[in-house]
């Protein structure tokens, strides 16, 4: 039998629950409703795979190698990464990569790619529009995961949302823009933010306090995250702008994220 990514998942997590709630062997395993659970959420999310979305870095390069070689590996053999891709040092523009990988994804039952994105004109931004074309034809949706490509990324924030809806919006007539839908019926486009409710400071491993280089206030970035929302909030008033990174939720809404 085929073992298949989302035949392997649901085989080990309905496997895993029970044996970790039983107290005992003799004791009858406690059965976790996974069918139930998958019925409530198609009742709340009709298209339930639009809800579950992976991380996409479309920086790889092989004609120079680009990102494969961060941190002072060389490529193909020694690659910038925790372990070697099936398909190799691959480039992240090849039509073929991006079509396989574009089938794995849709076969692991996701239904959205966010894509790392490091600015106007920069490696990532220039192959947005291929991996978009490709992704569309696998019926998957794009989004955006802004990257803390330089200092001045609060002072930029609502540009940059402005250059992603109308360049990979509005031009390509939302073919695979992802609007993220809500179980009350309202959707809106969800950009994510990496590095920003960050410490202003932190300790080297040799007990050096130092600065952190992307810190940026909290009263900075809700100036940021305010004028996004007032700009869209007749075209786009359900949008999101996540914090992915920050364990203090306090700060987060203290800096307008959602």
């Amino acid at each position: 039998m085929e073992l298949t990514r989302r035949s392997f998942l649901a085989t080990s997590l309905a496997s895993l629950v029970p044996t970790e709630l039983s107290a005992t062997q003799s004791e009858p395993a406690i059965q976790f409703p996974w069918a139930d659970l998958k019925r409530r959420l198609q009742n709340l999310y009709p298209d339930l795979r639009r809800h579950f979305v992976f991380e996409y870095y479309p920086w790889y390069g092989n004609t120079p190698f680009n990102h494969w070689q961060q941190w002072g590996r060389v490529p193909p053999a020694d690659l910038a990464g925790s372990s070697m891709p099936l398909l190799g040092a691959y480039d992240s523009r090849a039509i073929a990569v991006l079509e396989q990988h574009a089938r794995w994804i849709a076969d692991s039952g996701v239904g959205v790619v966010d894509l790392s994105w490091w600015g106007v004109g920069s490696y990532t931004d220039r192959a947005i529009s291929t991996v978009m074309d490709v992704m569309h034809a696998h019926d998957l949706k794009v989004t955006f995961h802004l990257e803390p490509y330089g200092p001045e990324r609060a002072e930029q924030l609502l540009a940059d949302v402005r250059y992603l809806l109308r360049e990979y919006g509005e031009k390509r007539r939302w073919d695979c823009f992802y609007f993220n839908r809500r179980a009350d019926g309202r959707e809106g486009p969800v950009f994510k933010m990496f590095a920003t409710t960050l410490p202003s400071h932190q300790v080297d491993c040799h007990g050096v306090r130092q600065p952190m280089a992307e810190f940026v206030e909290d009263s900075r970035w809700r100036w940021a995250t305010d004028r996004v929302h007032t700009e869209f909030s007749s075209t786009h008033p359900d949008l999101l702008i996540l914090s992915g990174d920050s364990r203090h939720p306090e700060r987060v809404a203290a800096a307008g994220f959602d």
